[in-house]
């Protein structure tokens, strides 16, 4: 039993980001959202997605459950808001 929570411990430490790599990470997120941000700001749809993931696989919530692809995701984001003045 000892080995083996010895093994796991292993493991897991081998598997831990430092904490450098987190911190780029983070900043990375932040400045997708920070971008973001200003497009939906300028109501400018078409940059705000530019920090989605683009591809069919994308998987998003919407009013009739769940939904695929990044264009679908642009379609209804567009007719949602389609100008800056609905984006609020």
């Amino acid at each position: 039993m000892l080995r083996y929570i010895a093994l796991l411990l292993f493991i897991f430490n081998s598997c831990a980001k430092s904490p450098q790599s987190n911190i780029i990470e983070i900043d990375a997120i932040k400045k997708v959202l920070a971008t973001q941000q200003k497009y939906w700001n300028d109501g400018d749809i078409d940059g705000f997605m530019l920090g989605y993931w683009n591809s069919n696989k994308l998987k998003f919530s919407w009013v009739n459950g769940i939904e695929y692809g990044w264009n679908n995701l642009l379609e209804k984001y567009k007719i949602s808001y389609p100008n800056k003045e609905s984006m609020g």
